[in-house]
């Protein structure tokens, strides 16, 4: 009987009293098997927990009793305004290890006080290993083995051969470890919550002709707001009244302000560095894109990379088989306590956390530059890149397409062309189709509202009847479509246009081609640098894809010593983007909207412009906030250098606990050592990873 996949709910929960990584994936495999529960998620760095469960099987109660039993604190079962004691417990526990070993290491000094000496070590060593027992218990009823397991057996062990003081030195360490890993783990945290809680918590607003300040939370659409020079807007809005320079980092990743007039789009968390503004709400809350932002990244966090889930698979088998090697050096070397050591100096949380930590550090670090990678396989793909392909319009240039002039044919006015084409384009939404319209209003020349029926041919142009005549614009393909002609004057005209690098439009009614109307795009300025950046990474293919013709794309591409195939039909784009596949990992940017089945088909979607869209940043893969192309490399120099961070991780993880189990197996090193090492090697990946949030654009 298959599962019923509509009834699927999902819950998200903060998790703490985590002791290590791999107590997390322990509990993410108990969680995945309790009863009515499909996926489990557990984010060890971010804290959370993402199960997908069945209504029917199983309740978000149930979930948080299972979480519940082996001591982990679950967010909605923690106080507003948590005790000293239980805000700083693992501090004082250590505080309190440390008296007692101390104490009885002092005391042991004195022989006639050697059974209190004992008492003081043995109480130090029993606190000491109460939280990791409690959890390594907890594990064993689940039915699965973690490093607490291991650590438990080696400080039984070490106090059933009367090492006291190095069984309570063993578990004080690890203690120690534990306290130094989460505080590590913790600065990441705040260094990535730093990048998106940044929206301001009191907002000034316009009531009843009066400025009051209240909580940004208050703040309702239509509510009108006033920002001053070195605050941080609190909604997304329009700017009613005032002119402003504004640093967009927080939602764009560009540090260099922009200017904004009356009726432009401001965004909640930007900085207004100087003027002062009034800006009526339009989004507020959770709503804004600031929020949506925040929501992607913490999601994508939950989304594993393949590579993660093979390590995991790994670790799953590195507790079992450390057992067995321990048992394996007491069989043959007869120490027990080169036994211990060995199952002390093993850790597999630098191998479960040899991904992880990189994928949070380096989704973190691409959204402080606005870059929106949502998940940790779109974070693998972009990292393998080979091969990027752009769209022209809107993405290698600006899209603010604007009418460069109009070429009548013989018999024709200008008029007579213009007149025609902005009473067929003023029901599409085509920018080519915008750019009349503004001219039209330039020249202050309105449509007549014809009786009108519209059908847009998608790569082609539009056809039209306009008060029972059909009336063609587009290019050459819609006219040899219909079987209309075009005049050897025209076709003429047509070229020298492309030739300029304009975008020649042929306007035909009723079988007669009456003339051309011709467009330009500004090319973006950063065009030319974004693929050198490319280049300089190592792309092995830049290509553009376009509808346009082959002489307009033909100059841009020279410009920007790229290839290019033209005259596609969106259809055909994701036919170009197949051909790309059979050699190349393939990364594809567009505007998001006219390009979603190529951005769909490619290995990896980029979209361009994303801020303030819903649109583009729910189709891409990888949304970019600004309208700025050298994020492209930005996305894939910083997606390789995670994957660098994760490769070195894992090897120095595989190495690293290799060589020390072998030194420990030999008697090379003893418990304290192993203790030492045990804990090193967690800390080293935590903050080899960690400095992907110090990643400077090149």
């Amino acid at each position: 009987m298959s599962e019923n996949k509509s009834k699927t709910k999902r819950i998200t929960l903060t998790i703490g009293g985590l002791h290590c990584a791999d107590c997390a994936l322990s509990l993410e495999k108990m969680l995945a098997h309790l009863k009515g529960v499909r996926e489990a998620n557990l984010n060890y760095i971010y804290e959370t927990a993402t199960i997908s469960y069945d209504p029917d099987l199983t309740a978000p109660g149930d979930i948080m009793r299972a979480i519940g039993r082996p001591g982990y604190q679950i967010a909605e079962m923690k106080t507003e305004h948590p005790s000293f004691l239980a805000e700083h417990y693992e501090s004082l526990l250590l505080i309190v290890v440390g008296v007692l070993l101390l104490s009885g290491w002092i005391i042991g000094h004195f022989p006639s006080l050697k059974l209190l000496s004992i008492v003081f070590t043995l109480a130090g060593a029993l606190t000491a290993i109460y939280p990791i027992a409690r959890s390594a218990v907890a594990t064993l009823l689940g039915r699965s083995l973690n490093v607490d397991v291991l650590v438990t057996l080696a400080v039984i062990a070490a106090l059933i051969t009367g090492k006291y003081l190095e069984a309570g030195l063993v578990a004080f360490i690890m203690l120690l470890g534990e306290v130094l890993e989460d505080f590590t783990a913790d600065r990441t945290r705040l260094a990535i919550r730093k990048l998106l809680d940044i929206g301001p918590t009191q907002a000034r607003l316009i009531r009843d002709g009066k400025e009051i300040s209240v909580p940004a939370a208050e703040v309702r659409a239509g509510d009108r707001i006033i920002v001053k020079p070195g605050e941080r807007i609190p909604v997304d809005g329009v700017i009613i009244y005032g002119e402003a320079s504004i640093n967009e980092a927080a939602i764009t990743g560009e540090y260099l302000p922009a200017d904004k007039v009356a009726g432009a789009v401001v965004f909640t968390g930007t900085v207004v560095e100087s003027g002062a503004l009034e800006v009526e709400a339009t989004k507020v809350g959770e709503d804004t894109t600031l929020a949506r932002i925040r929501t992607l990244v913490q999601d994508a966090q939950q989304k594993k990379a393949p590579v993660q889930r093979i390590m995991d698979r790994y670790a799953a088998w590195f507790v079992p088989t450390v057992i067995a090697l321990a048992l394996g050096v007491w069989g043959f070397t007869g120490s027990i306590t080169q036994a211990i050591t060995v199952l002390v100096v093993a850790c597999p949380c630098a191998l479960v956390l040899a991904t992880p930590t990189a994928v949070v550090a380096g989704i973190g670090s691409a959204a402080g530059k606005g870059v929106l990678i949502k998940g940790g396989s779109y974070l693998e793909r972009a990292g393998e890149v080979n091969a990027v392909a752009f769209d022209k319009t809107g993405t290698l240039t600006t899209g603010r397409v604007t009418v460069a002039g109009v070429v009548p044919a013989e018999g024709y006015q200008k008029e007579d062309v213009f007149l025609i084409a902005l009473e067929a384009e003023r029901l599409s939404e085509h920018p080519l189709a915008r750019a009349i319209l503004v001219e039209a209003k330039r020249k202050g020349i309105s449509p007549r509202k014809l009786r009108t029926e519209f059908k847009s041919r998608r790569g082609l142009g539009i056809e039209a009847v306009i008060e029972g005549q059909l009336v063609l614009i587009g290019n050459r393909r819609l006219m040899l479509d219909k079987g209309w002609t075009i005049p050897y004057d025209m076709e003429e005209a047509l070229r020298v246009h492309e030739r300029k690098g304009e975008t020649p439009v042929i306007v035909g009614r009723e079988g007669q081609i009456m003339g051309i109307i011709t467009f330009s795009d500004t090319m973006r300025p950063e065009a030319k640098e974004a693929v050198s950046r490319l280049k300089r990474l190592g792309t092995c293919r830049i290509i553009m894809l376009t509808g346009d013709n082959p002489h307009t794309a033909s100059a841009i591409a020279e410009h920007l010593g790229i290839d290019f195939r033209a005259n596609l039909l969106p259809e055909e784009k994701v036919e170009a983007v197949n051909d790309l596949k059979r050699h190349y990992r393939v990364a594809m940017v567009g505007d998001g909207i006219n390009d979603a089945p190529a951005l769909a088909q490619a290995d990896l979607g980029i979209a361009m412009g994303a801020a303030g869209s819903d649109i583009a940043i729910e189709v891409a893969d990888i949304a970019l906030m600004a309208d700025d192309l050298t994020k492209v490399a930005t996305a894939i120099d910083l997606s390789r250098r995670s994957l660098s961070r994760i490769r070195y991780n894992f090897i120095f993880a595989v190495v690293f606990n290799v060589g020390a189990i072998i030194l420990a197996a030999t008697g090379i090193i003893g418990l304290i050592t192993g203790a030492v090492l045990h804990q090193f090697s967690s800390l080293a990946v935590i903050l080899n990873s960690a400095l992907l949030l110090a990643y400077k654009e090149r």
